[in-house]
């Protein structure tokens, strides 16, 4: 249950994170939250990339006043700016997850990417489902390559040292600090429990954001495109790709 520790969402891509954000806003007033991604402390700051806005973010060192911080950021990071936060966050089926953040991508418009320098939806726009699995291209390979435990090590941007079997431990070491851990596959039983585990009433209806299909409706970022088989070839492929995640 929340006292005074700082509630901290780890936002895995395609988990359905903007979803349980937007759940989480309801709880604090908007100067009690900051969203950012890739905080980290460096030289008596927290440094980081304000929302999804890419613009360079500088506070403090200490953010004792924010309630609710969330993003896409490693967990050692915020570990290590933080005291005594309650972790939370939500994992996915592996195969599912992938197939998501490619489409996702794809579905981006080519002239905002490269308006914008969106290298992972450029990435996805040029290759197909199988090729994307297989890429080793950073765009691809942080965020395919067992993507949920690369957060949870420290590793969302940086290459990973160590072994498969050391890297599954120490995620499940990290995961283990978590109060929450929720399911994208069951999304409403998992809000239901984050809510009782943080003393919250349950809410009574659970708007879904940032899918796949409402990115349609936004004529500037997105067009629609083509589904693309999965073939057993390609489940395997990312199936071997995330191993970790998988045991996860």
């Amino acid at each position: 249950m929340l006292k005074d520790n700082p509630l901290v969402f780890l936002h895995i891509q395609r988990c359905g994170g903007t979803t349980l954000t937007n759940l989480l806003d309801l709880h604090f007033s908007n100067d009690q939250i900051l969203k950012a991604n890739l905080l980290h402390g460096e030289e008596g700051r927290i440094l980081g990339i304000s929302g999804h806005t890419g613009a360079p973010l500088a506070l403090p060192d200490g953010i004792a006043n924010c309630r609710l911080i969330t993003g896409h950021n490693n967990f050692g990071d915020l570990d290590a700016i933080l005291t005594d936060p309650v972790y939370v966050t939500m994992l996915r089926d592996p195969v599912e997850r992938v197939v998501s953040l490619y489409r996702y991508w794809k579905s981006h418009r080519l002239d905002y990417c490269e308006e914008h320098g969106l290298r992972g939806p450029l990435l996805a726009k040029r290759l197909s489902l199988a090729e994307f699995v297989q890429s080793d291209e950073p765009e691809a390979l942080y965020n395919v390559h067992n993507g949920m435990a690369r957060q949870l090590v420290n590793h969302l941007i940086a290459p990973m040292d160590l072994s498969d079997e050391e890297w599954l431990k120490q995620a499940t070491v990290n995961l283990d600090r978590f109060t929450f851990v929720g399911i994208t596959g069951l999304y409403d039983l998992s809000m239901d429990l984050l809510c009782e585990s943080l003393g919250w009433e349950s809410a009574d209806r659970i708007d879904t954001a940032n899918t796949y299909a409402q990115a349609f409706g936004s004529g500037e970022q997105f067009e629609s495109i083509s589904d693309e088989i999965i073939t057993p070839q390609t489940a395997a492929a990312i199936i071997e790709r995330n191993w970790i995640d998988q045991q996860l």
